[in-house]
């Protein structure tokens, strides 16, 4: 074999090794923390438009909720709890997050985020009943999407 058919044979398989590297490469930090900023977005975004079913389609099948009193365990019992909660001429909550921190793995994460119940007032004009900050922890599934792993939020004194 030539010395320049070698050269040729090793630069496309340098090349090959490459591009396989560069396809399977993990997402960087800032990605998932932008996926994961992203997820919670939706999570809110989905509560307000389908309620109760909404909020519980966010959480892992084993997923734990803590609302002010007691705790909350499964997507199933979490859907019961939540399904009056977010009915029809309830208040709605809404949030936004502040901040997502990612796991080195890239598998596990936690937003921070401020919160807020929404009501009308006696003339129908919104009204801000409570408010509060939260923290959620988040876990990937078996399909790699971020999943509410824990939830819990407090209310401000003030």
């Amino acid at each position: 074999m030539s010395a320049t058919k070698w050269l040729i044979g090793l630069l496309v398989v340098i090349a090959l090794v490459v591009a396989v590297m560069s396809v399977d490469s993990p997402r960087k930090p800032e990605d998932e923390q932008a996926a994961l900023l992203e997820a919670d977005l939706a999570f809110a975004a989905a509560t307000l438009t389908r309620g109760g079913n909404g909020w519980a389609s966010f959480f892992l099948e084993d997923g734990v909720m803590f609302p002010p009193t007691g705790r909350v365990d499964g997507r199933d019992a979490i859907r019961e709890v939540m399904l009056p909660v977010f009915a029809p001429g309830e208040p709605r909550l809404e949030w936004e997050p502040i901040s997502a921190t990612v796991a080195a793995s890239g598998d596990i994460g936690y937003t921070i985020g401020r919160w807020k119940s929404v009501g009308a007032d006696s003339i129908g004009a919104d009204t801000i009943l409570f408010k509060g900050n939260y923290v959620t922890i988040w876990k990937k599934d078996a399909d790699d999407r971020w999943r509410v792993a824990a939830d819990i939020g407090n209310y401000d004194t003030r």
